[in-house]
């Protein structure tokens, strides 16, 4: 079993357009989803081979990419299998290799709270060994009116990071060596408390 990476996503926008999309990512469901198979279709493995093979040798439109090799070597297996190359291309274009699951909608915010009718909603989900960076960049480029946060830690690899895309362009992301919160309190608390006793030794 992989490990699991946990991840909190907002994503708003004008009402109708986020409602548009939450429909179709599955979050309407009566048990919600975030589909990325819905949101980024993967192609017919069978039937269409050769797009198949360039999207994962192409992913990062880099003549070096590694995966170029490994789309090679996929040619016998697209004779062979009902859905061939179907990990590599998760892999290339969503940058995961399964959808995600356990996804809970936590909070859901009227347009009354922002101006011009923008809604906000906010998701968890779990992840296999990563969030789905490279999926969402894709996703959210072809969404101007929508905006995302994407927050993400995998305590088992010991990383975390955070995503942010504003009108189809990425505006934040970073990723750094995990950090629990208990140590973020009690460092904080401890630097604080170590200022105040200088402070206080100054004035004596």
């Amino acid at each position: 079993m992989p490990n699991w990476c946990e991840c909190r996503m907002m994503i708003a926008g004008p009402k109708e357009d986020l409602e548009r999309f939450v429909t179709r990512a599955g979050l309407r469901q009566e048990e919600p989803a975030f589909l990325l198979s819905q949101l980024y279709p993967e192609p017919d493995y069978k039937k269409d081979t050769n797009t198949v093979i360039r999207q994962i040798a192409e992913a990062d439109g880099d003549e070096s990419d590694p995966l170029r090799a490994v789309a090679n070597s996929l040619r016998r297996e697209l004779l062979q299998s009902d859905k061939p190359g179907w990990y590599e291309w998760r892999l290339a274009n969503w940058g995961v290799k399964w959808e995600p699951s356990e996804v809970q909608i936590i909070d859901e915010t009227d347009s009354y709270r922002y101006p011009n009718e923008v809604r906000m909603i906010e998701i968890i989900f779990s992840s296999p060994w990563c969030a789905p960076e490279v999926g969402l960049k894709r996703i959210f480029a072809e969404e101007p009116r929508l905006s995302m946060f994407l927050f993400y830690s995998e305590p088992g690899c010991d990383f975390e990071g955070e995503l942010g895309i504003v009108a189809g362009e990425v505006n934040f992301e970073s990723q750094r060596e995990a950090r629990p919160d208990w140590h973020w309190m009690t460092e904080d608390s401890i630097e604080e408390l170590i200022k105040n006793l200088r402070f206080e030794s100054e004035e004596e």
